[in-house]
């Protein structure tokens, strides 16, 4: 089953902590790898390294930022859309949790197919029941995000 256009950007703006999670994976083992060439060659001088040591670990709070208020954008818009129990465990273990389709298929002991046609009902209904919610949820959101 194909998804609409609208549900198709519904899919992609819920998708970003999926993605986050994924370019901060990326990030923390270059961090990693650093780090550890760096205690491997702890006689040679390292000065270079601590402008791009600093760069990483700034880029990652960033990131881990963006993640998280990607993450509860998802939580508030996703608590708002009928489902029933499995679809809601299914969104939430992907896009707020950021779960692989893997990670959500063993978890769940059902198919990949039927998950994702469960999955694709769920986008629909969003993209019928809520055309103008993204925008609402996300100033939501970030305002939940300012006073936590």
């Amino acid at each position: 089953m194909a998804l609409s256009e609208r549900a198709e950007n519904i899919k992609a703006e819920l998708q970003q902590v999926v993605s986050g999670k994924r370019e901060l994976e990326a990030l923390e083992l270059e961090l990693h790898d650093l780090l550890f060439l760096r205690e491997e060659q702890m006689c040679d001088s390292n000065e270079g390294e601590l402008p791009i040591l600093a760069d990483l670990i700034a880029e990652r709070q960033q990131l881990r930022k963006r993640v998280a208020m990607s993450q509860l954008h998802n939580h508030v818009w996703l608590q708002h859309v009928l489902m029933t129990p499995l679809q809601r465990r299914v969104m939430r273990l992907r896009y707020v949790q950021g779960k692989t389709w893997g990670t959500i298929i063993a978890q769940t002991d059902k198919s990949k197919q039927y998950l994702l046609r469960e999955h694709n009902k769920v986008l629909e209904r969003m993209a019928v029941d809520h055309a103008t919610e993204p925008q609402n949820t996300q100033k939501t959101a970030e305002r939940r995000g300012k006073t936590a």
